[in-house]
């Protein structure tokens, strides 16, 4: 489905704004959720805080 934004008035990129910002929402929502159920519970983890690469002297190691 193509829209041609250039088009539309406020109004009506407002109301397909709504919906898309929603749908954005949800998609996320479900990539966290399917990433989350991959974990193993055993599984070593490093937590990052948000910001930051692999590598970055600021992680730890979760202990087991």
């Amino acid at each position: 489905m193509k829209i041609d934004i250039d088009k539309l008035d406020e109004a009506e990129l407002i109301e397909l704004n709504r919906p898309t910002a929603a749908r954005l929402k949800h998609l996320r929502k479900a990539r966290t959720c399917h990433q989350m159920l991959s974990v193993n519970v055993r599984d070593r983890m490093r937590l990052h805080p948000p910001g930051t690469q692999c590598g970055d002297r600021h992680h730890r190691q979760v202990p087991p």
